[in-house]
């Protein structure tokens, strides 16, 4: 079973200790499915700095964490309007 599916079933949305890339999928997998959830959610994701820049031998970490950055906005905003709320820190 993955990470994604243990995440699912157990429906908490916490993650055990896992690999970076691995944490970001499942983060970017929970923003993009915001929208199936209740209204008054709130959800806070992890980003990075290197999500904004490239470092040296890290990029499938810098991938991962632009994509979160670049999800959650558009994620907040279009989800704003059912009260759900996406905060990157």
């Amino acid at each position: 079973m993955g990470l994604i599916e243990m995440v699912e079933k157990s429906g908490r949305y916490q993650t055990p200790v896992a690999e970076p890339e691995e944490i970001a999928a499942i983060t970017l997998y929970l923003v993009s499915r915001a929208g199936s959830y209740p209204t008054g959610q709130t959800f806070v994701v992890t980003a990075s700095v290197s999500g904004l820049a490239a470092d040296y031998t890290l990029g499938a970490y810098n991938a991962a964490k632009a994509g979160v950055i670049n999800l959650t906005r558009p994620a907040a905003i279009e989800y704003a309007r059912k009260n759900i709320r996406i905060n990157a820190v």
